[in-house]
């Protein structure tokens, strides 16, 4: 599963920065920068978390309110 994110990571970012190739940091260092956020699961799994509901705090309010997470 995280083989498939990265690899689709990388297309999607190669596409986003079609126009802007010598801004396009490189395959290694967006490889480097995934390789340390799938180290720790846990802590993956804890910030989708918290990131997924502060979009539905937004959507429902329009703000994002942190201490309601806790």
């Amino acid at each position: 599963m995280k083989s498939k994110i990265k690899i689709n990571l990388l297309k999607r970012l190669k596409k986003l920065y079609e126009k802007k190739e010598n801004e396009y940091p490189g395959d290694q260092t967006i490889k480097n920068i995934l390789l340390n956020i799938f180290q720790d699961d846990e802590l993956c799994k804890n910030r989708l978390s918290i990131e997924i509901k502060l979009h539905q705090q937004k959507i429902r309010n329009g703000n994002n309110d942190y201490f309601k997470l806790l």
